[in-house]
């Protein structure tokens, strides 16, 4: 027996019983945002692969000067459609920039403290990334949860991080970094972190290129992050509205006996109100709870 149906027969009966005695109330929407990220089929999948260029002046054939590409840079960022835009071109944009670095990948962190990389260069920035994350230790932690600049001259060399940086040193070539920690005044979102295959491939300009860079993204990306999120409450708020809509008309309900019933569905089955309202909207079928 399809429970929503068995909700909804008793709501318009209590309905029917009391329908000159009730006063309506308002109609309610279920306005809890989901604050994930969008689903992808591994929390690692590839980023689209794109060529990467370096800002040159189309005459003289010379990088322009650091303002300049910074500016560019975050034009770039803000032509961006969607969240993951915005990371895959925060990734280009690092290597083409910032002139010690041959791979880039971004760091950001998920509900609960998780942290993922959606968005990379090369494998050897993967393999970094996802290296610290299962040894939980490494420049990049460093920079989401410590310092706002990592540095490491030379990883062979290196004691800060004695499991990690020999295993990346020899399984992905990776022998120097700068890892930039993204944040805004509200919140610490991750990082972006940039691999070179040479030693001492940072420089002082190097630094300053990419903290400038980091600033940018970090923008970019609590904007991207903000549009979506509210993008995703207003699509939520209107299948609710529509389920909820069915429901009135099906078995003559009320506002918010109709949204009573979809909560008590949601409640039993142990799924999301917008996914019962989901499912109702797509197969114009009351779901059976699980």
């Amino acid at each position: 027996t399809a429970v929503l149906a068995q909700h909804a027969d008793e709501a318009s009966r209590a309905a029917g019983a009391h329908r000159r005695t009730v006063t309506s109330r308002p109609q309610r929407h279920d306005q809890r945002h989901d604050h994930r990220e969008p689903h992808r089929s591994s929390p690692l999948m590839p980023a689209a692969r794109r060529d990467t260029a370096t800002y040159r002046d189309r005459v003289t054939g010379r990088r322009p000067n650091p303002a300049a590409r910074m500016a560019e840079a975050a034009r770039s960022l803000q032509r961006e459609p969607s969240l993951q835009a915005t990371l895959d071109a925060a990734v280009r944009l690092a290597v083409s920039n910032v002139r010690g670095c041959d791979a880039a990948a971004v760091s950001i962190i998920q509900r609960r403290r998780e942290i993922r990389t959606p968005a990379y260069t090369d494998d050897m920035a993967l393999g970094g990334d996802v290296l610290q994350y299962a040894l939980g230790e490494g420049p990049c932690l460093d920079a989401v949860w410590e310092q706002r600049v990592v540095h490491s001259a030379d990883l062979a060399a290196e004691s800060r991080w004695p499991v990690w940086t020999p295993r990346v040193t020899r399984e992905q070539g990776a022998r120097s970094m700068l890892c930039l920690q993204l944040f805004t005044g509200a919140d610490t979102l991750g990082a972006l972190n940039l691999y070179s295959r040479a030693p001492g491939a940072f420089d002082d300009q190097d630094r300053d290129d990419g903290m400038a860079l980091a600033t940018h993204v970090a923008i970019a990306v609590s904007t991207s992050r903000q549009v979506q999120q509210l993008t995703e409450a207003i699509q939520a708020r209107t299948v609710i509205a529509q389920a909820c809509g069915i429901l009135m008309e099906r078995y003559d309900l009320g506002p918010a006996a109709a949204f009573s019933v979809l909560a008590r569905v949601s409640s039993e089955s142990n799924r999301k109100v917008r996914d019962v309202a989901q499912d109702l909207v797509r197969t114009r079928h009351l779901p059976h709870s699980s």
